[in-house]
């Protein structure tokens, strides 16, 4: 009830106590506001039973009760602030962006359209005072891959549910990590019809980015090293909105977006470049639980200068990690690459589809350097920029994975062709003596296991000749007799002229007259394959290889054939190129319905002498081609004599100086032959 008012004629004044005073105490008890001429200031302790204390919502109807938890002993109570900043969109007040500092409780900013400004604020905020490469700090070494900070900066950012439209990129700094509500709560995004030609028009990027991912030539390297670190982003998605913007949508490539350049043929990065969802020039990023996709850029582009890979103890700090993690993220119709990696990284559980360029581009220069390891990815229908699916030319930048550089794995991924004419997995780069930004070719000392390859474009693994000692063991499934023009030249895996690579390959229905296996060598420019051990279970394959160049030397190939479709299938293709004696095969032909799968054979041969023939007696080898090696060894007397051996691709035939004497099976002989020497 309300309660009474006291009604004297005295009211008191500055020393006296008085009617007024009552009156303010009574309105304290009433629920009426006097915040404006009297303020309450309390400084003495109150305490509260078990659920006497009750928060009221400002309409005065509902009542949110605080229960007291089980007290047992005297104790300490604190609010614990879990994020030193929430952003969010205020429906009571026209739907600003407003960010809150929960460290004060204060609108620290607000924008009635913009959110890039409360987050650029809140990020601000807890960045003030960090500085990169201050004079009164190390001055980073060669061994120092570092963002140098002052103590104390860094912050957490809670980003809650809504659509919060970008008009300029929101610049990262280290130390900051920036959550959603969730890939499908929180959206980042530009909106309708924003020009998004410059350089600031990118949703997310490091203050480093402009300065540092393209400027390798004119800088020091000690300035190559500074980068942002320890940035975290996860739990929201970005939308680039390409479709209501005038540039980048995926199958319609626009140079102004390109974030490499054809120099010369060759590829070159150090490219100005816009419109990614993400562009971060650094180390020690983690990405989780991100959708990103409709970018007119990339989705992710992670850099920096990576000289120094792994981890390592600069001076004046602790041991530094400069690997970037991808966790669970999904990255689709990007108007490039779904995820360019030039840097150490870690990727788990990455998904990607429709992305303009590759769905994954592991690249390196003398500016940058990329290793790392994937698992657990689904790739398929990348490359949307190089063709479609009726489109047949083939297109060396069309591939939906690359890899290059050195010590890197993928494990436990299933990769589809790409949407144009290419590669599902290219291994290498053919350049030669790279310099600055020219992408480098090597690609070496990785391992690749237990992938799945499905329905290749082109060829499911190339490798180029600059790939040298890596590990393969996958299996590859091939079009199945399919007459659609876009598999019209599938195949397995290519190595192009490489060599010391292990590869262990499960091959199937690559069974049309077009399509191969394992394509080894190349014809043209010329490409010997070298060292290689190759071990293939061939089912339902026309061809199981296709020998491709004379100079494929010293290789070790083990073949399992085998066809329980029926599919009449050879071991070599015959159309192929001369079969250097140096190579060695094993070959097991179980199974299939023609008998060009062996490698070797040998039996018991008999003929009669008719006292006038001298030969030749030919013995059927049963080998894919020529025999190098033939051994025959008579078994009667009367197969004894002045007798010399020929072979060619079909017989192995013997030859007398004087006609054997005339007999019924009087002419036997063991006989071996193999292809190898």
């Amino acid at each position: 009830m309300a309660r009474k008012k006291l009604n004297l004629s005295n009211p008191g004044d500055s020393t006296h106590f008085g009617s007024d005073d009552l009156d303010t105490v009574n309105y304290l008890f009433d629920g009426q506001d006097q915040s404006a001429a009297n303020p309450i200031d309390m400084n003495t302790t109150w305490k509260y039973r078990n659920q006497k204390l009750v928060l009221r919502n400002p309409a005065n109807t509902f009542s949110s009760t605080v229960v007291n938890p089980a007290v047992t002993a005297d104790s300490n109570f604190q609010y614990n602030v879990t994020y030193d900043y929430y952003i969010f969109i205020d429906p009571d007040d026209g739907n600003k962006i407003k960010a809150r500092n929960n460290r004060t409780g204060t609108i620290d900013s607000v924008h009635a359209t913009n959110a890039d400004v409360p987050i650029q604020a809140a990020i601000d905020a807890l960045s003030a005072g960090s500085t990169v490469g201050s004079a009164t700090l190390p001055v980073p070494g060669a061994g120092d891959n570092i963002n140098l900070w002052t103590g104390g900066k860094y912050g957490a950012i809670f980003v809650g549910p809504g659509i919060y439209k970008f008009y300029t990129a929101v610049i990262l700094k280290s130390n900051i990590l920036i959550a959603g509500a969730g890939a499908w709560s929180t959206v980042f995004t530009f909106p309708d019809t924003l020009n998004l030609g410059t350089n600031a028009q990118d949703i997310f990027k490091s203050s480093q980015w402009d300065a540092k991912s393209i400027g390798g030539g004119t800088l020091t390297q000690a300035q190559l090293d500074q980068g942002d670190t320890g940035v975290r982003l996860r739990d929201f998605q970005i939308y680039g909105n390409a479709r209501n913007q005038a540039y980048g949508l995926p199958g319609t490539p626009n140079v102004n977006t390109a974030t490499t350049t054809v120099v010369g043929g060759k590829e070159q990065a150090g490219t100005d470049s816009w419109g990614h969802g993400i562009a971060y020039y650094g180390s020690d990023l983690e990405l989780n639980n991100l959708l990103i996709h409709g970018c007119s850029g990339a989705g992710v582009i992670i850099q920096n200068n990576g000289a120094h890979l792994g981890s390592y103890v600069p001076s004046g700090s602790g041991q530094y990690n400069q690997t970037s993690r991808v966790l669970n993220v999904v990255s689709w119709g990007n108007g490039r690459q779904g995820l360019l990696l030039r840097c150490p990284f870690y990727v788990d559980r990455y998904w990607s589809y429709g992305n303009g360029e590759a769905g994954i581009d592991v690249q390196n220069s003398a500016y940058f350097g990329a290793a790392g390891w994937f698992g657990n990815m689904e790739m398929f229908y990348d490359g949307q920029n190089h063709g479609n699916q009726s489109t047949v030319t083939y297109d060396a930048l069309g591939f939906e994975m690359r890899l290059t550089g050195y010590v890197s794995f993928i494990t436990s991924s299933w990769i589809e062709g790409p949407w144009g004419p290419g590669d599902s997995l290219v291994m290498g780069i053919e350049v030669s003596s790279p310099a600055g930004y020219q992408l480098t070719g090597a690609c070496s000392n990785n391992n690749i296991t237990n992938c799945y390859f499905d329905f290749p474009r082109k060829s499911a693994i190339l490798m180029t000749p600059g790939a040298i000692s890596n590990s393969v063991q996958a299996t590859v499934s091939g079009p199945g007799g399919s007459t659609f023009a876009d598999f019209s030249e599938s195949k397995a895996m290519t190595i192009q002229g490489g060599g010391r690579n292990n590869i262990n390959l499960t091959i199937q229905t690559f069974n049309t007259g077009t399509v191969n296996g394992l394509v080894l060598g190349r014809l043209s420019p010329s490409a010997g394959s070298w060292n290689n051990n190759i071990i293939l279970n061939s089912i339902d394959n026309l061809y199981a290889i296709d020998w491709q160049n004379t100079g494929n030397w010293y290789n070790s190939i083990t073949c399992v054939c085998s066809a329980p479709s029926a599919v009449a299938q050879y071991f070599i293709k015959p159309a192929g190129q001369t079969i250097n004696a140096n190579n060695t095969f094993h070959v097991d032909g179980v199974g299939q319905s023609t008998v060009s799968t062996k490698g070797q054979n040998g039996g018991l041969a008999t003929f009669s002498g008719t006292g006038t023939s001298t030969g030749p007696f030919q013995i059927a080898h049963g080998l894919f081609t020529t025999p190098a090696v033939v051994g025959i060894v008579p078994n009667t007397t009367d197969a004894l004599g002045d007798l010399y051996v020929t072979a060619d691709a079909t017989n192995i035939n013997i030859n007398y100086g004087m006609a054997p004497h005339s007999g019924t099976n009087n002419l036997k002989y063991y006989w071996n032959a193999r292809v190898s020497s």
